[in-house]
């Protein structure tokens, strides 16, 4: 079926979302409330804060990518100490031309 210009369903940074995918089918289970009424994904964020408090270093580090972020990784390179791509010498070798 094709889209029409000014379809309020397009999904302009990719394909229309699927509610059947598996991080779809998470997110869905994940908003279900239980049988007391408190949704599941509130359960499990206190689960990993209990454990966190308890020591638990995994738990830790999981709370605190999720509370203040995952900290910077620097990948290489540095002012002094720059990563150099041969560009040139890539093209050459994907074209055959070496």
């Amino acid at each position: 079926m094709p889209f029409t210009k000014g379809d309020p369903n397009i999904n302009r940074k990719g394909q229309p979302p699927k509610e059947w995918t598996m991080s779809g089918l998470i997110r869905s289970a994940a908003e279900e409330e239980d049988e007391t009424g408190i949704p599941k994904k509130k359960i499990i964020a206190r689960k990993l804060a209990n454990l966190a408090v308890k020591g638990d270093m995994a738990a830790m580090k999981e709370f605190n990518n999720r509370v203040d972020g995952m900290s910077v990784q620097k990948i290489g390179g540095d002012e002094d100490n720059p990563i150099k791509i041969d560009v040139g010498g890539v093209l050459d070798r994907v074209y055959g031309k070496k």
